[in-house]
């Protein structure tokens, strides 16, 4: 054990955690995204809405930054030492819900309406839908 210490050097450490991280390396990068999205429509909300941007508010999407970073080293570590798999998607499902609520709050603040709806109206808008569908719905109705 005393010689492989030894022979351990800064290029082998960094090699060995790139591939202990490799699997969570392109989660990490979407939920990256999302701070970023969330981060900028916050920004943009705080404009539309006139609230004064301070640098408390902003340190807060860095440390969101870092403690999401350690819940997935964290899970990561804890489904390598069990064996499970699981733990990383429970926690990524976690990460990517918060930071979606977040981002339709920011845009129900920017736009006045909240994200689903939204999505539901240009949806409707863009799909038309059979004419059996909508005489099944009418039916139901009835």
């Amino acid at each position: 054990m005393k010689a492989f210490l030894q022979d351990l050097s800064t290029g082998k450490l960094f090699a060995m955690l790139l591939v202990f991280l490799t699997p969570i390396a392109w989660i990490a990068v979407g939920i990256i995204t999302l701070i970023l999205l969330d981060f900028i429509t916050a920004l943009i909300a705080a404009y539309k809405n006139s609230v004064k941007i301070t640098s408390n508010r902003m340190s807060k999407s860095i440390y969101k930054f870092l403690v999401y970073l350690i819940l997935l080293f964290s899970a990561l570590v804890a489904d390598k030492a069990m064996d499970l798999n699981v733990i990383v998607k429970v926690a990524t499902y976690f990460l990517v819900l918060i930071e979606v609520f977040s981002i339709g709050e920011n845009f129900h603040k920017i736009f006045g309406i909240s994200f689903i709806a939204y999505l539901k109206g240009f949806i409707g808008s863009k799909v038309k839908i059979p004419q059996e569908l909508e005489d099944k719905k009418i039916e139901e109705k009835q």
